[in-house]
């Protein structure tokens, strides 16, 4: 197969530096819904339409390739490089830094454009085998390949589009009085559906003084419940809340900080890690089969 073939993926990854260089990291809510679903909707039935009309063609060919699955992966290696190489920050610090590695987004690759184009590559070619196979005619492994090709594709998929969608909101919850004003990553005030109030707080200490860990007992209209730190507490679908921080002037704390963690697609996550697990037990399962048909024969 012609290298040529493969020249949109360089032009595609150039333009995604120069991008980069010229206009920073993707706008937070640049893939938002719905742009998102529409984008995954139009995406899908792309590949779909090249696997079952234009299965002979060149682009079909050359994207559902061995050879473009290992492109897409030594790119993802050097894209795994870089994050390891380079401290990752904030979009607002990283837009600070300076030199040559700042200007390519180095310091938060996974926000920038040159990073998009490479996991639309990397989707693109997991989609296309992922399709390919399920269209076929040939119907071994069928089941276990779709669980984990799609499933990854899936959870790949909904992790990247989640930060767009994904809010956390800051809110100091204080002793005796009511709050439901909380804070964006911007500062910006957000008026919450309902109120906080601290009700109790005990704390564990080291024998050095530290502490060894806190929990805060947190009402909440009528209801209250406990959080301990690090111990997050799921309050609705796709939302978390965390004990992030206490008052630390005062023997008593008189307020805690919660964090209220939005991420609407992490159920989408988990159901591509469910699917891509179950594969694997499939497939496990399946090669003890044919081993012990083979021992039997």
């Amino acid at each position: 197969m012609k290298s040529g073939v493969y020249l949109p993926v360089f032009l595609s990854l150039a333009a995604g530096c120069l991008l980069q260089i010229l206009f920073g990291y993707i706008p937070a809510g640049f893939f938002s819904f719905p742009v998102n679903l529409i984008i995954a909707m139009l995406w899908i039935f792309g590949m779909f339409h090249l696997e079952r009309n234009c299965r002979e063609s060149t682009t079909t060919a050359v994207l559902s390739s061995g050879h473009m699955t290992i492109l897409v992966l030594c790119m993802i290696a050097v894209g795994a490089l870089i994050t390891g190489l380079f401290t990752q920050m904030s979009p607002e610090k990283a837009a600070s830094m300076g030199g040559f590695a700042g200007k390519m987004g180095f310091y938060n690759f996974t926000g920038t454009w040159t990073f998009s184009v490479i996991l639309f590559w990397f989707l693109t070619n997991l989609g296309m085998v992922t399709i390919r196979r399920i269209i076929s005619k040939n119907r071994n492994m069928r089941w276990r390949f779709f669980l984990n090709h799609a499933g990854l594709w899936l959870a790949v998929f909904a992790c990247f589009i989640e930060k767009a969608d994904e809010t956390t909101l800051s809110i100091p919850v204080f002793r005796n009085l009511t709050n439901r004003t909380a804070y964006n990553q911007e500062g910006r005030p957000v008026l919450l559906d309902r109120e906080f109030t601290l009700r109790d707080f005990n704390m564990a200490l080291y024998e050095n003084g530290a502490p060894k860990r806190y929990t805060a007992t947190i009402g909440c209209g009528n209801e209250s419940f406990i959080l301990e730190v690090n111990r997050p507490l799921s309050s609705g679908f796709g939302e978390d809340i965390y004990l992030s921080g206490y008052d630390t002037e005062n023997i008593t704390p008189e307020y805690c900080t919660l964090l209220i963690v939005r991420q609407p697609y992490k159920w989408l996550i988990l159901a591509g890690i469910i699917m891509t697990m179950a594969g694997a037990v499939l497939m496990f399962t399946g090669g003890i089969k044919r081993h012990n048909a083979k021992k039997s024969a």
